[in-house]
């Protein structure tokens, strides 16, 4: 549990794209043997070097991507989009 003002984000430039790059690619097995294909399309306006928690970005992604695959049936796809 967070308490209230306890909370620290580690704010850091990052390149986004190679963050859910690293998060995609620990999936890949779990979605392989699903025989889901498994990617990522980034909007080309987007600046893909942000600012932000990387942790806390990494975080959230895996946990979408992982209830993704868990709950997708069989030759399926999952696609992070920015």
């Amino acid at each position: 549990m967070i308490e209230s003002n306890s909370f620290k984000p580690e704010m850091e430039v990052f390149n986004v794209r190679d963050a859910a790059e690293d998060v995609i690619g620990l999936l890949i097995p779990a979605a392989n043997e699903k025989r889901i294909k498994i990617g990522l399309r980034l909007c080309q306006e987007m600046n893909s070097v942000v600012r932000s928690d990387r942790s806390r970005i990494t975080q959230v992604l895996l946990s979408m991507l992982q209830s993704a695959i868990d709950n997708a049936w069989a030759d399926s796809i999952v696609e992070v989009r920015f």
